[in-house]
């Protein structure tokens, strides 16, 4: 969230609003199958990146991943 310039009391506010972290199991099988559709269909999404200092050269969302890491 600092990242995308929100301010520490602001990141603090909605992290208290959010209330605790809970941890379920996803039931059934196509819903499962329907998660994972999602996440492959945003790691084909198209993402300005910076490459060899070109801002407006388009990578994909799994490259941008990538060099990131």
């Amino acid at each position: 969230m600092e990242s995308e310039e929100y301010g520490r009391e602001e990141i603090h506010a909605y992290l208290e609003q959010a209330g605790g972290i809970r941890v379920t199991k996803t039931h059934g099988r196509r819903s499962v199958a329907g998660l994972n559709q999602m996440d492959n269909c945003l790691w084909k999404i198209p993402a300005l990146v910076k490459k060899a200092g070109r801002p407006d050269e388009q990578a994909s969302f799994h490259d941008t991943i990538l060099q990131q890491s």
